[in-house]
């Protein structure tokens, strides 16, 4: 069990990473294992804190984003690794393999309560970025929270 003066100097030493930006933090990173598990936690904690803008259980989203071979990316990817409070994501952008949005999907809809509001194909005004980023589809999940994308890619990988 760790001592009332260790749990305090662990308490500021989190919060001093939480004001670190993303090179600072990854310089701090390579000091040691302990660290590492340290930046590990404090980035873990800001994109919860980032998901938690709009769906009501991260560690749910991101267990399924695992299965699912997606990731995260937009407004949400920029405000993790720039690490600015003043960015405050519009939307929720997530982009996964053709064919493996099963997860995803049932997460959303089922656990979040949220069924898409919408589906599109590459429109023929901008089919050309559509093809670059060989998008197939893309969902809208309205959620209370705010509005969630999911692309599906045109390649299973």
């Amino acid at each position: 069990m760790m001592s009332s003066s260790t749990t305090q100097k662990l308490a500021i030493l989190q919060r001093i990473l939480f004001f670190m930006d993303t090179p600072s933090l990854l310089a701090f990173e390579e000091i040691s294992d302990f660290a590492q598990v340290l930046v590990r936690k404090e980035f873990t904690s800001s994109l919860h804190t980032l998901l938690l803008r709009f769906v009501s259980d991260p560690t749910g989203l991101l267990t399924a984003l695992d299965q699912a071979k997606g990731v995260i990316g937009g407004d949400v990817a920029i405000a993790l690794v720039v690490r600015d409070l003043h960015i405050i994501p519009k939307s929720l952008d997530i982009y996964i393999p053709l064919g493996s949005s099963f997860d995803v999907h049932d997460y959303l809809e089922f656990e979040e309560g949220a069924p898409w509001t919408s589906r599109h194909a590459p429109h023929l005004s901008n089919a050309e970025v559509w093809h670059d980023k060989e998008i197939r589809e893309q969902y809208v999940y309205t959620t209370p929270r705010g509005p969630i994308n999911l692309y599906e890619s045109g390649r299973s990988n």
